[in-house]
C-alpha cells in the first residue's frame, strides 16, 4: 500500500474518453520497470500531448511501488510530516544495507524493529520536497550499495 499526500490521476481534461482512461489505469498499474515506465510516458505523450502534473505523478507512484514490492516493503504511510515505510518480517534485505542507509542520513531515517520492521523518514517542510522524492531517495539508498 502506498499512501501519500500527492495527486495521481488521470484527468478528465487530458483524456477525455473513459474507457480509453480505465484501460490506461489498468496499464499504468502494471508498471514494474523503469523501461515500462518510460514506454508509458513516451506512449501518453504521443497520443494525448504532455502529460499534466497529476499523470506525471500516477506514473512514479506506480514505478516506486513496483520498487518497494520488490525490497518486500508492505506499506508507505504519510502521517503528517512523516512517512512510514514497514517492511514484512521476513524481508530478504540486507540488515547492514539498512543500518547503513540510517546511517548515512540519522536526521531524516530512524529504523525500528518490530514484527514488521519499519523506518520513518523525517520531512522538512522548509525544503518544499515532494514525499514521493523522499521515498525514491531512500528506495534507491536501501537498493544500490555505494
Amino acid at each position: 500500500m502506498l499512501d501519500l499526500n500527492v495527486n495521481a490521476y488521470l484527468p478528465s481534461f487530458y483524456i477525455k474518453n473513459e474507457e480509453q482512461k480505465l484501460e490506461l489505469y489498468k496499464k499504468i498499474a502494471a508498471i514494474q520497470t523503469e523501461e515500462e515506465y518510460q514506454d508509458m510516458a513516451e506512449e501518453l505523450e504521443d497520443r494525448y500531448g504532455t502529460m499534466p502534473k497529476s499523470v506525471q505523478t500516477l506514473l512514479d507512484v506506480v514505478l516506486l511501488k513496483a520498487q518497494a514490492h520488490k525490497l518486500q516493503m508492505l506499506s508507505i504511510v504519510q502521517k503528517q510530516e512523516k512517512i512510514l515505510v514497514t517492511f514484512k518480517g521476513d524481508a530478504q534485505i540486507d540488515p547492514q544495507r539498512i543500518v547503513a542507509t540510517v546511517n548515512e542520513r540519522p536526521l531524516r531515517y530512524q529504523f525500528t524493529v518490530a514484527a514488521h520492521p519499519f523506518i520513518t523518514i523525517k520531512m522538512s517542510e522548509k525544503d518544499g520536497t515532494d514525499p514521493l522524492e523522499y521515498v525514491r531517495i531512500l528506495l534507491d539508498d536501501l537498493a544500490d550499495p555505494k
